[in-house]
Order: C-alpha cells, then sequence, then structure tokens
C-alpha cells in the first residue's frame, strides 16, 4: 500500500502548470513511488530494456501517448532532459511530465532546464511522515502567525524513541526490514554510493576506499561548521591517503548532487542588523542513521555521552545532540520546502552566540533552538530571546525550542517549547 507523503499535493497542483517537473534527491527516498502514482506511463531507464527502447527511438517513445509521463532515473540517458526542454518548449504534450534522479548540476553539458522544468527535492520520511504521534504544533500555522496562546500537549514519545528512529532510517523501504537486514541494506546503499551511483552520471572515482573515508568523516561533522581541511585532516592520517583540494572539492559537490550530503546555508539578511554573522555552511547527512551505520557507534554508547573514536577527530564533544539535530533538520527541511520558505542556520564569526535554524518566509522568521533533553531553562532559551531582540524592529519572530521531552507548552517569555513528535508541516 502507497504510504502518503507530504509532497503529493505540492506535486499534484503543479501538475496544472505548463512546466516538466523534476524530483530529485538521494536514492531510496521514495521519488519514483510517489511520481508513479501521479502519472499514466513510465519508463525506468535502470531497466536495460525500456533504456534500449528509448534509445532506439531517440526518446520519442516516451511523448507516444497523451497522458502524463514519469521518467525515471532520467540521468542513465542524459540526451532525455533535451528532449523534455523541447517538449515543453513546443507545448504540444498532452499531459505532465515527470523525471526522477539526480541532479542535472552533474551534467555539464545540458541545459539548466530554467523557465521549462521545476525542481521538488524529496528527502526521507520526516516525523510528521513516521506516523509515531500526532502533530499540534504546526510550522504552517507558526508562519501564518496564527498559534497563539497558551497550550500543553503531552506525548510519551521519549529520547530512546528518538535514537530508535535514528537507527531505523528514514529511508521508506529500509526502516521496514527487520534490524539485521536493515543494517545489511545501508551497508549496500554506502557501497552503492561509491560504486554505483556515481556510475550511473558518468563520474569516475579513482580512489573509492577514500571517497568513503572522506564521507564517514563528514558524517561525524554533522550538525556542525566544521571546515573543509578539518574534515578532511580526520579523514586522512598520512599523505598516502590524502587527496588535492579540487579532488575533495569535486566529492563534495558530486555527493551533494546525487542527495547524500546537504550544505545548510548562513541566514545573511540585508541591512547592518549584525556585522559578525558567519557565513559557513552547517553540515548534514541525507539520513542520521547513514552517519550511526559509517561510524560503528552503539545506542548505548551514545545514551553514555561517549565521544566518537579519536580516529575521527576532534569535530564534536559527544555525538548525541547532533544526530537529533539531523533527525531535525530532516523535518524541517521538509517542512520549510512544503510551505514555501527558506531553511538556514546562524552563527556569530567568533562561535559566541548561535541560532540553530531560522525558517523564513517574507518577514516572518522562526528561530528554532534543538535540545536533546527533557528540561528548559532560561539559559537554553537565551540565544532565541537575545535574536528576537536584535530583529524584532525588521521581522516578526516566533521563538521554538524543539526537545526530547514529554509536553508542549508556551513559556513565559513567549518561546514554544516542542518535543518534535509534536512538530508538523
Amino acid at each position: 500500500m502507497y504510504q502518503k507523503r507530504l509532497i503529493d499535493k505540492q506535486l499534484e497542483d503543479f501538475k496544472e502548470s505548463r512546466f516538466a517537473i523534476l524530483v530529485e534527491g538521494a536514492k531510496a527516498t521514495g521519488k519514483t513511488t510517489t511520481c508513479k502514482q501521479l502519472t499514466q506511463h513510465h519508463f525506468h531507464l535502470d531497466n536495460p530494456l525500456e533504456l534500449e527502447a528509448v534509445e532506439a527511438s531517440n526518446t520519442r517513445i516516451i511523448f507516444k501517448e497523451a497522458g502524463s509521463v514519469l521518467i525515471d532515473e532520467w540521468q542513465i540517458y542524459p540526451e532525455v532532459w533535451n528532449a523534455v526542454k523541447r517538449k515543453v518548449d513546443e507545448g504540444t504534450f498532452k499531459g505532465t511530465i515527470f523525471l526522477t534522479g539526480s541532479s542535472p548540476s552533474l551534467q555539464p553539458r545540458i541545459h539548466s532546464g530554467s523557465g521549462r522544468i521545476l525542481r521538488f527535492k524529496m528527502r526521507p520520511l520526516s516525523i510528521e511522515e513516521r506516523n509515531i504521534e500526532n502533530p499540534r504544533v504546526r510550522v504552517s500555522e507558526l508562519l501564518q502567525g496564527i498559534f497563539e496562546g497558551d497550550f500543553f500537549h503531552p506525548t510519551e514519545v521519549t529520547l530512546e524513541d528518538y535514537l530508535d528512529e535514528i537507527y531505523k532510517s528514514g529511508f521508506p523501504g529500509i526502516r521496514q526490514e527487520k534490524e539485521q537486514f536493515r543494517i545489511k541494506s545501508l551497508e549496500s546503499y554506502v557501497d552503492n554510493i561509491v560504486h554505483h551511483d556515481l556510475g550511473e552520471n558518468a563520474i569516475t572515482i579513482r580512489k573509492p576506499a577514500a571517497m568513503k573515508s572522506w564521507l564517514r568523516t563528514y558524517s561525524a561533522a554533522i550538525g556542525t561548521t566544521s571546515s573543509a581541511k578539518t574534515i578532511a585532516d580526520a579523514a586522512f592520517n598520512d599523505d598516502d591517503e590524502s587527496l588535492a583540494d579540487s579532488t575533495l572539492q569535486n566529492y563534495r559537490e558530486i555527493l551533494k548532487g546525487i542527495g547524500i550530503t546537504e550544505e545548510l546555508p548562513a541566514w545573511l539578511p540585508l541591512g547592518q542588523l549584525f556585522s559578525n554573522l558567519g557565513k559557513v555552511p552547517k553540515h548534514f547527512i541525507v539520513d542520521p542513521a547513514l552517519s550511526v551505520y559509517l561510524l560503528k557507534i552503539s545506542k548505548k554508547n551514545l545514551l553514555l555521552g561517549r565521544r566518537l573514536p579519536k580516529t575521527i577527530g576532534k569535530l564534536n564533544k559527544t555525538f548525541l545532540g547532533q544526530l537529533f539535530e539531523s533527525l531535525v533538520y530532516q523535518s524541517l527541511a521538509t517542512y520549510s520546502d512544503i510551505n514555501g520558505a527558506s531553511l538556514s542556520h546562524l552563527r556569530l564569526r567568533a562561535g559566541e552566540k548561535e541560532i540553530d535554524f531560522i525558517i523564513q518566509k517574507e518577514d516572518l522568521l522562526i528561530a528554532v533552538e534543538v535540545k536533546s533533553k527533557a528540561l528548559i531553562s532560561d539559559k537554553d532559551v537565551g540565544n532565541l530571546n537575545w535574536f528576537e531582540s536584535k530583529v524584532k524592529e525588521e521581522y516578526d519572530v516566533v521563538k521554538i525550542v524543539i526537545n526530547v521531552g514529554s509536553h508542549a507548552y508556551r513559556r513565559k517569555d513567549g518561546v514554544i517549547v516542542c518535543p518534535l513528535a509534536l512538530l508538523g508541516c
């Protein structure tokens, strides 16, 4: 049975437009399954027989029948992209064209698709889509300024439950497996990134083991603004393993292009509100389940607050907070996209002040702090209140702490305290 996704209505609405639609993102996020629900004809280019038919007809077979059509894994035969662009320009195809696959940025010789192909990002399941709780605080309501007054909503979801969700994974197919099969699936997923997925984009990696080592260290840097040099130094212990800066930059662009890594930009407002804002992005990986697999870290050690092995470098104090923040990011990225809002973070250059996430829609900001604990003190909301005082003349601000507590409520200073399970789109 098909599991409905938050993006479904958005994609359905845009079927009424004259544009083609690209649904991009990492493998196993559910792109193909979702788009098949919205289309009548399907061409899976990772199927050799279907690929051969498309190539033999010079893509004409795709547009032979009226009705919406899905071109799955378009990057395997990049000529499809320009064929779609031409069809949109002609305006003769009776239906909507959907494409799924990698970012076109990995195919430098093709047209960007600007003005013809709309791009949507699909990610693993958000907390709301996992159906572990009934959300009571919604980003859509916060952005409309209609979530007012006092409230008190309980939940029985605990820190251990959130860790279970991390280890289960947000990939729809993988999370349904038994634990031993799930671990094997994640192992295969990582191996496929290096040995298969890149080949689909005509990219050859000369040192796959080095790329996997870099990805492992990047996994330890999630939720941080660690520099590229810090990550590289931790990944490669000697000159034999080290790679040129240009190669590492290429790794970053490739992994971002296939949806594995994401860089959350810094919030950079217009004007002179701040004179010392940091501009470095914050690092995340598509699913924190990949991080715990790559780092071989157990739930027991996380709950004990132990640090990662020394081979990872001094990227963190404990990893639990970073993992929980990554789980929060996974949901906030989806909620922001669906609501037409941008997502960023704030950090002063010296690091003395930071806001974990800022959701912005026009002149309204939702400032978000993430705490992997239940009880929230005045100190925990200090940065939120500081931020509001700095920007309140130019922006309306909603302040919220996302935590692992047992209740959602509003503090006397206006800060909303909301367990992650109770936050919805």
